[in-house]
């Protein structure tokens, strides 16, 4: 593989960043997400949410902190150079189908378990995919998902899998490999 496609860049404190955002529910419909960023245009948070399935190519003009009351929240945004972050939810037995997104992903694990896993095209070695999991230990994680990937929840039980994400223009060639 070209270089390991996730990678630990830092750490946050997981206790603190719950305590101010753990409140924050899944919506009962529509989108499974809450957004933290918006458009500088006169977008409201709501229209920030968009649709589940819509690969975006705006997603760096979503730079503009929704919530002020939100400070730790923020802080990582602005340290992690985050744009459109949100808040998002994963159900058991779900997948997101197979795709490519237009730049890396920071992901914080908020609450997740060894049924909750990435499968990411290994480039390099035609029709192979690998598996990767990541724990809700405080860790973030820069993802490569510009190469096809996917991501699954399979857990036969209910479990509601939970994280931060959003773009960045942090490369995944300028962290050192594993």
């Amino acid at each position: 593989m070209k270089d390991w496609p996730i990678q630990r860049i830092g750490e946050i404190d997981l206790d603190k960043l719950m305590n101010e955002i753990g409140h924050i529910k899944k919506p009962e419909i529509g989108p499974r997400q809450f957004p933290f960023q918006k458009k500088k245009s006169s977008q409201s948070a709501e229209e920030s949410k968009g649709t589940n399935f819509i690969l975006r190519t705006d997603e760096f003009d979503y730079d503009t902190l929704v919530y002020e009351d939100y400070p730790y929240m923020n802080s990582i945004i602005t340290e992690y150079n985050m744009f459109r972050t949100r808040k998002m939810w994963m159900q058991e037995k779900f997948t997101y189908a197979w795709h490519v997104d237009n730049s890396p992903r920071i992901h914080i694990p908020l609450y997740t378990n060894e049924h909750c896993m990435w499968i990411i095209r290994d480039i390099d070695e035609p029709y192979t995919d690998r598996i990767y999991r990541i724990p809700a230990d405080g860790g973030v994680y820069l993802v490569d998902t510009t190469t096809p990937h996917t991501f699954l929840n399979s857990n036969a039980d209910e479990f509601l899998r939970t994280h931060i994400v959003g773009a960045t223009t942090i490369k995944t060639d300028t962290i050192p490999s594993r």
